[in-house]
Parts: structure tokens; sequence; C-alpha cells
């Protein structure tokens, strides 16, 4: 599988899953093979309509960060997880 076609199924497998949710803005953060083993982050905005308000005066809704692990092989979803990313940056600056 080439990364493009993983990109492809990560993000597919993001928006089955939370299509019963208000998710936009969906896209690539990051990919890496190690071994048989593709990891995508994909990141997306979430619009949580009781805390527009509140998500609004903190300077935005943020974003939310899934990492999807794929089979290289089978093209197969093996998992999806959340990833934590610090306000600061990726090195806490």
């Amino acid at each position: 599988m080439q990364a493009r076609e993983a990109v492809e199924v990560a993000k597919k497998h993001v928006a089955e899953l939370f299509e019963a949710e208000p998710i936009g803005e969906v896209g690539l953060e990051e990919i890496e093979l190690r071994g048989d083993m593709w990891s995508v982050t994909i990141g997306f905005t979430r619009d949580w309509p009781v805390s527009r308000g509140v998500l609004k005066s903190l300077g935005g809704a943020g974003r939310t960060y899934k990492v999807v692990s794929i089979d290289d092989k089978t093209g197969l979803v093996q998992s999806l997880r959340h990833r934590e990313v610090s306000r600061d940056g990726p090195n806490g600056q």
C-alpha cells in the first residue's frame, strides 16, 4: 500500500466513525510506516453546540487528533487512538 492509500483509508475510517458528530476541516497531520503498520494522524475540528460560546471565548474550537493504525499488507484498520498535542507546540515551546 502506498502512503496516499493509507491516508485515504484513515480519512474514510474517521469520517465513518464520527458521522453522527459534527466534525469538519478533516486533514492529514502526520504519516509514518513502521514495519508493516502505517500510523496516520488525522486532525479535525469538532463543533460542539453546547460549548460553542465557551470555545469561541477561548480562541476557537481547537483540533482533535486521532492516530489510525493500518496494516500495510491488508489495508485493514487495526486501531484508532486519541493523540494529545501540547498547545505549546511539539517540543513544549
